[in-house]
């Protein structure tokens, strides 16, 4: 019987998409503080087979807590991590994501970092317009801006080097609804003084000292290729105004199979357990690579139909095979539980995630 530990991360529930994991596959498990003072104490005075990570927070500081006590856990005392340190130090850090695709090779828009500012203002003179900027955290679109003319972009580098960048105040309009998500949220209090807390974090950390610049492709629609184990899927991810990130707007299209080898490469050369990745289509319709995410949620309690049935895509002796069926449970915790057992009760997987 496994015993695992649950590194409980900035938001309050994340976490509990894995203990419903755990209750349903009936493994022990015990819920880690990682910001407490005395989560060392607890990884190391305790017998775990694995840690179960929820990336997901909303502000550096605690970004830079999780993976330096992620670090310690899973390069220092060498205990298995899921997912893996590497997919969780690319998740939600822009900077270091964009040297990790360069790195790697993998296809993306071009990106520039700029410590300095005479020479963020020097890049701008010749830069093709419009121009994307976006802080180092933020999700579904939080911290992205267009800019749109040289005199614009020449304010954002000033304010980035002076009072700062800051992520917008309030909800995400993309998300559309916000009637009725307001509704919901000023019908409960507790939940109105959670989310004006998360606002005002978000808000109050300014990005200072360097600004991050990207390529603009222009684009109707982004692609939200997905894979767990050994589960793949694909839809559109719709845009609106003038973005596609964050905008929770869903086209189940069947999704073309370049798609899944795309993703299949980069997880299988990168041995990387499960991903989320926004793919725009290029002018020559290659694909580049816009975001990747270890951890992600889905708007319907489904990823991917084709011909309008749900399922997923598995490779099979170098063949697409679509499985009709309900994958996603628990916001796919219940697949990624399954992937992280598979793993464990197989050397040969082990081995080729973990090098052990």
């Amino acid at each position: 019987m496994y015993k695992f530990g649950i590194l409980k991360s900035e938001h309050e529930t994340h976490h509990e998409y894995w203990v419903n994991a755990c209750k349903k596959f009936s493994i022990n498990f015990e819920i880690i503080e990682l910001n407490q003072n005395n989560w060392l104490e607890k990884v190391q005075n305790n017998c775990y087979d694995a840690f179960l990570c929820s990336a997901a927070y909303d502000t550096n500081l605690f970004k830079q807590l999780y993976d330096e006590r992620l670090y310690i856990i899973s390069k220092v005392l060498g205990k298995i991590v899921y997912p893996k340190f590497e997919e969780i130090q690319i998740h939600e850090n822009k900077k270091f994501f964009a040297y990790w695709l360069k790195a790697r090779r993998i296809s993306h828009p071009q990106t520039d970092i700029f410590y300095i500012k005479e020479e963020a203002l020097e890049f701008i003179k010749n830069a093709n317009f419009p121009l994307v900027a976006k802080t180092s955290i933020g999700d579904s679109g939080k911290g992205v801006t267009i800019l749109k003319s040289i005199s614009q972009a020449e304010d954002y580098v000033k304010k980035a080097f002076s009072s700062g960048i800051r992520r917008e105040f309030g909800p995400n309009l993309r998300q559309g609804d916000v009637f009725n998500r307001g509704k919901k949220v000023f019908l409960n209090p507790s939940d109105m003084a959670k989310k004006i807390k998360k606002y005002i974090q978000r808000y109050s950390e300014a990005q200072k000292g360097y600004v991050i610049f990207y390529e603009y492709i222009p684009h109707d629609y982004e692609w939200r290729a997905i894979k767990i184990g050994d589960s793949y899927f694909a839809h559109k991810k719709v845009k609106f105004g003038e973005m596609a990130s964050g905008s929770k707007g869903i086209d189940y299209v069947n999704p073309p199979l370049e798609i899944l080898d795309f993703i299949k490469d980069i997880c299988e050369k990168n041995k990387l357990t499960g991903m989320a990745i926004d793919i725009f289509e290029g002018k020559q319709g290659e694909y580049l690579v816009n975001e990747m995410q270890t951890s992600f949620g889905h708007v319907q309690k489904f990823v991917m139909t084709v011909d309008g049935v749900i399922g997923r895509y598995k490779n099979i002796d170098s063949k697409w095979i679509f499985e009709a069926g309900d994958f996603n449970t628990n916001m796919s915790y219940d697949l990624r539980m399954e992937h992280i057992l598979n793993i464990l009760n197989n050397k040969e997987l082990l081995n080729f995630y973990y090098c052990l």
